[in-house]
């Protein structure tokens, strides 16, 4: 299953496996609403990602910007951030998602920090 969730009291965790693509789109779609629906920072793990088509890009970006809009975190994690960001620049979207996850990566780590005073 290329999309799994998992939620804990802190945090609602998404990872995405393999080749993400219109196959799995309503799979991703339910999971990214249910994990902003939560209100919880929301972290997509993309360590196990091979692919992600327009589709899949066009879900996490419509999420991130919610995300941003609603002031849930929103980042992601691991390796296939690479795979990301080279769909999103083939797609011309790299500003987009590479912006909102610098800026989550920010906030986390500033987050991070005022946490640990």
């Amino acid at each position: 299953m290329p999309v799994t969730g998992h939620e804990d009291q802190e945090r609602y965790s998404i990872c995405l496996e393999a080749e993400v693509d219109i196959g799995c789109a309503a799979e991703l779609k339910a999971t990214l609403i249910e994990a902003l629906a939560s209100r919880k920072e929301v972290r997509l793990n993309l360590e196990q990602v091979t692919g992600l088509d327009v589709t899949a890009l066009q879900l996490l970006w419509a999420a991130a910007r919610a995300a941003g809009q609603t002031g849930v975190p929103f980042s992601f994690t691991g390796e296939g951030r690479e795979t990301l960001t080279r769909a999103a620049g083939e797609m011309g979207v790299d500003f987009a998602l590479a912006a909102h996850s610098d800026a989550a990566a920010a906030q986390t780590a500033a987050t991070s920090v005022e946490g640990a005073e």
